[in-house]
């Protein structure tokens, strides 16, 4: 959840179909015009020809492939002879035209048949001739420039395996093209920027100085995918560390310093490992110490364990290793406290049932299955829809193995452009509706413990974050209460339970409902001050104005408070001589005069002796449309 004037990163889409053709029917067969024009064009393309000719010829025929679908370059047979064009070295650079020009024109009709070639397109980057070279490079960049979002992690994975070729020309391209991919698709890239981290990291240490700069700026655009407001300004310095291990000490003296308020997820976590974990291999104890308060300060702002889960297997080895070796007592406690962070979170993983991974393979079982029911006259049989789905499929699989199940995203941009050729938009968006729900039930761990079933009516079901100072306290935490119901709120000394018992009191929780929805009261012991010299009346008629002066003291004597000097609660005596037992029951009795739907207690049973006690226990447990936040 962003925070109030927050600026949160997002891909840049109106999430519309303006630039999708969706099919008002299913033709199994293109028009034989255009089934011609496209083979006559590839005819032409496969001899020799000027690059202007080449460049008109296939611009002309990506039209015509936008026009037709993409059924058209499969029943020409234009993919088998591009696939010839590219084996062939007086063709190659036709391909690359034809390639570029399918990428730019025609999106996402074509790019589940192109985007399969990269890895060809790459190995011409090195080949022997410059302009080959150049037209290799423009094809791939194209392409990439105008993929979907969400299909970045199979074609990254292409461009790794490109950075660890033996050709430098190769590994310089892969290097660009993960940058601008990064820079494009900042949003699903992130998300993959813990496969990407190690990739880049090891080409910023190659011996060819172009591998070299292509592999830093690759990694600055990687790191600015990062939304984390605490890491950014950090960037520069962690690219610097990674290329000069002499500033490794440098960064982490840097990064020990700064107040992490913002919850830290995967990607910011792939950003800084790496110099933590160089970080512990440094010779002063001090710095080795910042690793371990820098480690255990972000791994508390970790709000979903699973982010960390990548990480754990080479960090905790370090931290355990740091807090058994480490001559300095203070140190190895400060690692060990890191380490005891990490376990908990190592075995909130292991305790929590895990999301279950689909595996593209699964992915495409699951779309067919729901063609099938959903769509009974589906195109399943027809090569190109096995295609398009085959490349959902991939797609879809990313998002769902990081979660992520945004309806707009999946509708908009992952499933439905690519299911357009085939159906009419109703059809599609209906078929894409459907495997949502399908694969969020499948893959989504169960809640455990869940109240959202519990009878009872919901008074607050918010989420809110809370800081003291510079100090985070909740992040992104969330307040369930029902009417009636007793919650106790539980934490060492500082942690924080009674500011935010009085931010609640305050209304200045996030999202809380506001006091003429909810009325809340902070009940106290301490009498205020300047009111300390009225009688127990006055002093309950002061604070509560609203209410008469009969209904108080008719409340008053249910209480216990009575019209008898005798007593140890006479009404009329001053306020200042009530013991803690009788000052408790005050407070209790002004809050249900001021008809409040939920009571503050902070720490309630201070002062009380034992009959106390049990009168406030049984008070409390007998009202049943007034809820109790205590602390205790």
């Amino acid at each position: 959840m962003a925070a109030e004037g927050e600026e949160k990163k997002v891909l840049q889409k109106s999430y519309s179909f303006d630039n999708v053709s969706f099919s008002q029917v299913d033709l199994h067969e293109v028009d034989i015009k255009h089934v011609g024009s496209i083979q006559k064009a590839m005819t032409a393309l496969s001899a020799e020809m000027a690059n202007d000719m080449a460049t008109f010829t296939a611009d002309d025929m990506a039209k015509t492939v936008k026009e037709a679908g993409p059924r058209s370059l499969i029943q020409s047979g234009a993919m088998d002879t591009l696939k010839k064009l590219l084996a062939d070295a007086k063709t190659k650079q036709n391909a690359h035209t034809v390639l570029a020009s399918l990428a730019t024109t025609c999106s996402s009709t074509a790019e589940p048949l192109i985007v399969p070639l990269i890895p060809e397109l790459l190995k011409d980057c090195a080949h022997k001739k410059a302009e080959i070279r150049t037209t290799a490079e423009g094809a791939i960049r194209d392409i990439c420039e105008n993929i979907c979002p969400w299909a970045c992690r199979s074609v990254l994975r292409m461009l790794y395996e490109g950075v660890k070729e033996t050709k430098w020309q190769i590994k310089v391209v892969a290097c660009k093209t993960i940058g601008s991919i990064a820079a494009k698709s900042p949003e699903a890239f992130a998300r993959c920027l813990p496969e990407a981290m190690p990739v880049v990291s090891e080409a910023m240490w190659d011996t060819k100085a172009d591998v070299k700069n292509a592999a830093a700026d690759a990694m600055k655009q990687c790191c600015e995918a990062v939304s984390n407001r605490d890491i950014k300004p950090f960037v520069p310095a962690l690219i610097n560390a990674i290329q000069n291990p002499e500033e490794v000490s440098e960064t982490v003296h840097k990064l020990s310093s700064t107040v992490f308020v913002q919850s830290v997820d995967s990607p910011a976590l792939a950003i800084t490992v790496p110099i933590l974990l160089r970080g512990c291999q440094e010779k002063k104890t001090e710095i080795k110490r910042k690793v371990a308060v820098i480690v255990d300060n972000m791994s508390k702002l970790i709000d979903d364990h699973k982010e960390a889960k990548p990480f754990l297997p080479s960090l905790m080895p370090e931290i355990e290793r740091l807090a058994k070796e480490m001559s300095d007592p203070e140190a190895r406690t400060v690692c060990a406290k890191a380490l005891k962070t990490l376990g908990n979170i190592k075995q909130a993983i292991d305790e929590q049932e895990s999301a279950k991974a689909m595996p593209p393979d699964v992915c495409l079982a699951a779309l067919l299955e729901v063609c099938a029911a959903t769509l009974p006259n589906a195109p399943v049989s027809d090569p190109t829809f096995s295609a398009f789905s085959e490349y959902i499929a991939s797609t879809i699989s990313s998002m769902i193995n990081d979660l992520f199940f945004d309806e707009f995203e999946w509708k908009f941009v992952a499933v439905c452009p690519f299911l357009a050729p085939f159906m009419p938009e109703s059809d599609a968006t209906a078929l894409c509706s459907t495997l949502l729900s399908r694969c969020f039930k499948e893959a989504m761990p169960k809640d455990v413990a869940e109240d959202d079933d519990d009878e009872g009516e919901d008074l607050c079901n918010c989420e809110f974050s809370l800081g003291y100072g510079a100090k985070i306290l909740l992040n992104n935490t969330r307040l369930h209460l029902k009417r009636g119901m007793r919650y106790g709120v539980c934490g060492y000394n500082g942690c924080g339970k009674s500011t935010l018992m009085r931010a609640i009191a305050n209304g200045q929780v996030e999202n809380f409902p506001p006091p003429d929805v909810l009325k809340t009261v902070y009940v106290e012991h301490d009498i205020q001050g300047d009111l300390s010299d009225l009688n127990i009346v006055d002093y309950v008629c002061k604070l509560v104005p609203e209410r008469a002066r009969e209904d108080i003291i008719a409340k008053l004597d249910e209480f216990g408070f009575k019209d008898d000097q005798t007593s140890p609660a006479w009404r009329g005596a001053n306020i200042s001589g009530l013991s803690g037992g009788w000052k408790m029951k005050l407070a209790l009795c002004r809050a249900i005069l001021m008809n409040a739907d939920i009571l503050l207690l902070d720490e309630p049973t201070n002062h009380l002796d034992v009959n106390n006690v049990a009168w406030l226990e049984n008070f409390l447990t007998s009202q049943k449309t007034v809820t109790s936040l205590i602390i205790t």
